[in-house]
Formats: structure tokens, sequence, C-alpha cells
């Protein structure tokens, strides 16, 4: 997602667009609005992490327009206090007929050219809401972003150790002999156990 060695912390209480998401995702509780709990195997995979979701909902945010300031609401919203910032998930987009025009920052309607809302550059990064850093994070926060789990992507990575049964539940039910095979063609993937439940 990101890689430099520094901390995005400005990005805290911002909303970006990200073309490789396919969730969108909400760090901060205060501006969620509750639908349903997650299950117990919802996770957020970024990168070499596994972050629990712990929610579903909606968010409304605020973007710049053709005629000012507008609320715009995202629904199936994942609650993720660990992202170190909020994600508005291109792909979702797209399947509401809403485009992103990556030569004018901003994002359209196919269907009629409509300009939905301007998106602004921001430290490499589409932004369509920011606000400015809270003087304090929360505890999941301040974790994710003091840990030693961020680093650049240059980087060697420990390898990412799970059994069988989690694999198969992460890589979306995969088989037992496709993940025989995983640590032989995946760099940094290991098994603990090779049984599955």
């Amino acid at each position: 997602m990101f890689s430099t060695g520094h901390v995005p912390f400005n990005l805290q209480n911002t909303w970006i667009l990200d073309p490789g998401a396919d969730t969108h995702i909400c760090n901060n509780k205060k501006d969620f609005t509750f639908l349903y709990p997650a299950v117990e195997d919802d996770y957020l995979i970024t990168s070499r992490n596994f972050e629990k979701i712990q929610a579903y909902g909606t968010v409304t945010i605020t973007v710049n327009t053709p005629t000012g300031k507008s609320k715009i609401k995202l629904s199936h919203v994942a609650l993720v206090p660990a992202m170190f910032t909020n994600i508005v998930a291109l792909s979702r987009a797209t399947n509401n007929d809403i485009y992103f025009d990556l030569g004018r920052n901003l994002l359209y309607r196919l269907a009629t050219g409509e300009t939905v809302c301007y998106a602004k550059r921001l430290g490499g990064h589409w932004a369509l809401m920011h606000r400015e850093p809270t003087s304090t994070l929360d505890s999941t926060q301040s974790i994710f972003l003091t840990s030693k789990r961020y680093q650049p992507s240059r980087m060697a990575r420990k390898p990412i150790r799970a059994t069988a049964t989690r694999w198969h539940k992460i890589l979306g039910h995969a088989g037992p002999d496709a993940i025989e095979q995983l640590p032989k063609h995946i760099i940094g993937a290991e098994l603990t156990e090779l049984t599955t439940e």
C-alpha cells in the first residue's frame, strides 16, 4: 500500500481512493454506522499483515463537487481500527457506474459523464476527503504505526506462518493439494501444520 519508510500519519483521518482495494475501509468508530458484525474469519489482508475486521456498516464522507461540498454515503464499509487511513475502493464504485479520471482527478458517472466529486493529490494518493490528524491515535493505530510491521516494500519480510486450516480460509477455501504446494511456489508462505480440520 505504501512503499516509503515514512509513517503516513497525515493520512489518519483521510479517505483515499484505492484502485486495488475491493472493500471500503474505515479506521474510526466515530465515523462508522454499525450494520452487522463481521464473522470470525473476516480479515483484511494488507501486504503481509492480517487485520481483523470488526464490523460492517456505512460511512458518510464530505467531498468536493462542481457545486460545492456534498455528502456521499458509502455502504458495506469494513471497520478496521488498526488501519492508518480510510479507503474508498474504486472497484466498488465502478460497480455503481462511477469511474476515476486520472488526468482530471475526479470521479464521474460513465453513463452521463457527470462529475461526482474531485480528488486531491495528497502524499502520492488521491484523497476524496481530508481532515487533519488528531493529536492522539487510538491504541490499535498506535501499535500499527510504531510496530516493526511497517517497513518499505523493498526490505526482506518475515514469512507468513499459518496452519493449513488458516491458509484454507485465507485463500478462499483452496483445496489441500494447493495448500500443500504453497510453500514451494510462494516466497514467504509457510505451513505450520499440514492437516486441515
